[in-house]
């Protein structure tokens, strides 16, 4: 049959390793990971140690009970080592799979060291052994190094949420829900702000403004005077073709040669502030404080 359900009930036992290892391996990836503890130590110049912890390789669980101890050959003066610590993977005639740890001496030299050759293989595509390495052990002289972890270290969902957004990140949605209700820790919300990346968290700026004396544009008032009672007008001129000038022109012009009894400049706008609000759009938006 072509098509099978596997997660329901059949008339025979028919889900295997190879049902739940695809679907582990489609679902968390098909890779090979940590997923919990496994860490390596070096316990002496010919033991190294596997803490206890659970890894994925290729969708099948592998899980390391307690601890378990591997023994490495001595290194030899002057020259330098990799060993690989590897997930041994075997299946038999039988369709019995096996897992173990195991190491993989690399061969010394008086050079720069390299990984030894494993044996490649994939248990997705149907291969009955493969060696998935776990750590590299580097050998120098009669010492041995830290152990390079080369798997992937996985985290559980969980805390999936604390990566992707840590405490000072901005969460920006169309939607009024908190983030807070979604993944968890403390949001503060962010209102009548627009962001300016910069270095800092400083804020400032205003949604308005009225202009000072120096922000003005350069205008002309009218002045007018009164002459025994009887108001003439002087006029500001207009721009000329070198930009804006002062000059008058006379409105009633007085004859009598008579003083003025009073004179005033005439005022002009509201002071007002006006908006310098660009176009936008509304979002909402929140910052992670804890």
């Amino acid at each position: 049959m072509a098509t099978e359900l596997i997660t329901g009930q059949g008339s025979t036992d028919h889900i295997n390793s190879e049902d739940i290892g695809a679907y582990q391996a489609r679902t968390f990836g098909t890779g090979c990971y940590v997923l919990h503890g496994c860490e390596c130590t070096i316990v002496d110049s010919n033991t190294v140690r596997v803490a206890e912890g659970e890894l994925l390789i290729e969708g099948r669980h592998v899980r390391v009970k307690g601890s378990e101890d591997l023994t490495i050959r001595s290194g030899a003066a002057g020259y330098k080592r990799n060993d690989l610590i590897v997930v041994s993977y075997t299946k038999d005639q039988d369709n019995i799979e096996d897992a173990p740890l195991a190491v993989v001496p690399g061969t010394a030299t008086e050079g720069t060291a390299s990984d030894p050759s494993h044996v490649q293989g994939s248990i997705l595509d149907g291969d009955v052994a493969a060696e998935h390495p776990l750590y590299r052990v580097p050998i120098d002289g009669l010492s041995v190094g830290e152990p390079v972890l080369l798997m992937e270290r996985v985290v559980p969902y969980t805390e999936v949420w604390k990566m992707l957004y840590p405490v000072g990140c901005v969460y920006i949605s169309y939607e009024p829900t908190s983030p807070a209700s979604l993944f968890g820790g403390t949001w503060t919300a962010i209102k009548g702000r627009f962001p300016y990346f910069n270095a800092g968290t400083a804020t400032g700026g205003s949604n308005t403004h009225t202009n000072t004396l120096g922000e003005m544009v350069i205008h002309a008032h009218g002045y007018k005077v009164a002459l025994n009672g009887t108001q003439h007008s002087y006029e500001a001129s207009v721009l000329d073709a070198e930009g804006y000038t002062w000059g008058t022109y006379w409105q009633d012009q007085p004859t009598d040669g008579k003083p003025y009894d009073a004179d005033l400049i005439e005022e002009a706008g509201g002071g007002a502030s006006y908006s310098i609000m660009p176009a936008y759009q509304t979002l909402y938006a929140w910052r992670r404080t804890a």
